[in-house]
């Protein structure tokens, strides 16, 4: 039951956009989990950033969007995973 209503808040006030305090020194070692898995830096179904914004676009941004994913994360420090 909690994880329905953790859906159904997801739904409504899930965002694929993120600011970040400080914008990362370094943008190459930023990664972006959902639900603790690692998603890749991806212009079309992933994420992508500028300055202090993260954005989930794509496959990504409607997985939050739908209530699919209940945590994003990101993190600065190691190196950046994208599709290769």
């Amino acid at each position: 039951m909690l994880t329905a209503f953790k859906k159904i808040a997801a739904k409504i006030a899930g965002t694929c956009s993120y600011t970040l305090q400080d914008a990362p020194a370094d943008p190459n070692l930023v990664n972006v989990y959902m639900d603790d898995i690692i998603q890749p830096k991806d212009p079309v179904n992933g994420w992508t950033i500028d300055g202090k914004t993260v954005t989930l676009v794509g496959q990504a941004c409607a997985q939050v969007q739908e209530g699919d994913v209940l945590s994003v994360r990101i993190i600065a420090g190691c190196p950046t995973v994208s599709v290769k």
